[in-house]
């Protein structure tokens, strides 16, 4: 993106004083920067503290505009503040590099997406379902016992918790009833169709066409097998769009004899 040397480090046109003046003391600033407040920094770092209304001396006003000891422009030198600039920016696609490197750590990839799709389409609700005897007990809550002597007991079932943390992203909701708890799954049907549609599975149209046989052209028909033709057509698009249904009723086949090779009337 830059040519070397880049922007905020030393160029051509900078002096050992010049440079350390831009590096340490005024790109060092948070933006906006200030050429008077580098300057002060500078007196500072000296042990000399200036007032706020401390302005730098021509010389530092030179540097920072490009220009030598005398003024005068340097040819090519940037400012301090483009300089600023250029680091700046820098520093923003280095920190929105970092971002995006994290997000697409996180953001699924086709395989993923197809996987995790395919997750949907074959997972079993049983696997959540966990199955217990529990003993059948009386009002007073003491076990119900048999005439053997042995506690009865109900099948009954609870959540599966290992196979929640599990596949827990296949599951849109657990939720408590008087009933006991209730799970719902996401919708695998849709799954389905999703990934048949992704593998081009499901094709839908409507044949127009002369059901398989091979389509005629209109140059060689007669007035009344292009009326004929035309008709069917009308008929099919108010099908279509719901006006009517196509009709049942058997019809002249005479359209369907583009070259007039049909038998031909008796003679009177």
């Amino acid at each position: 993106m830059y040519a070397d040397p880049k922007p905020w480090e030393m160029q051509p046109w900078d002096t050992p004083g010049s440079f350390r003046a831009f590096r340490e003391f005024y790109l060092a600033q948070e933006p906006p920067r200030s050429v008077n407040e580098a300057y002060r920094r500078a007196r500072l770092k000296r042990g000399i503290l200036e007032t706020r209304s401390k302005v730098a001396p021509g010389r530092w006003q030179y540097w920072s505009r490009g220009q030598d000891n005398d003024g005068k422009p340097i040819p090519g030198a940037l400012s301090w503040q483009d300089r600023a600039n250029a680091w700046d920016k820098h520093l923003a696609e280095i920190a929105n590099a970092q971002i995006e490197a994290r997000w697409r750590k996180k953001i699924m990839g086709d395989i993923e997406v197809l996987g995790r799709l395919s997750e949907h389409g074959r997972i079993d609700i049983g696997i959540f379902i966990r199955e217990r005897e529990m003993p059948l007990r009386d009002g007073d809550g003491n076990p119900v016992k048999d005439a053997d002597g042995n506690i009865l007991t109900y099948a009954t079932w609870d959540i599966n918790l290992e196979m929640v943390k599990k596949y827990g992203h296949l599951i849109k909701s657990i939720s408590s009833t008087r009933y006991g708890p209730k799970i719902e799954m996401h919708d695998g049907q849709t799954a389905l169709v999703q990934l048949g549609r992704h593998h081009k599975l499901f094709t839908d149209s409507v044949d127009l066409t002369t059901g398989g046989r091979p389509l005629q052209s209109s140059e060689h028909l007669s007035d009344e097998q292009l009326r004929n033709t035309i008709q069917q057509l009308s008929e099919i698009g108010m099908a279509l769009t719901g006006g009517t249904s196509l009709p049942t009723a058997e019809r002249s086949t005479a359209g369907d004899d583009p070259a007039g090779q049909g038998d031909e009337p008796a003679d009177a």
